[in-house]
């Protein structure tokens, strides 16, 4: 028996950023729902990241 793993993908990117659409592409290929955060036009969004980069630094 194979149980799905189901996960919520947030993407924090750049609106014009050249590896941000890159990441967008490889997500719209694997037809992967996602949300799209922009990091640059909403501070909220930047702190939203930031804190979240902060709760990983353990792993490092």
């Amino acid at each position: 028996m194979h149980s799905a793993l189901i996960m919520d993908i947030i993407a924090y990117l750049k609106p014009t950023c050249g590896w941000s659409n890159g990441v967008r592409a490889v997500l719209r290929k694997y037809n992967l729902k996602y949300t799209d955060r922009d990091i640059i036009n909403n501070p909220s969004n930047y702190e939203e990241w930031c804190a979240s980069r902060a709760n990983l630094s353990h792993l490092a």
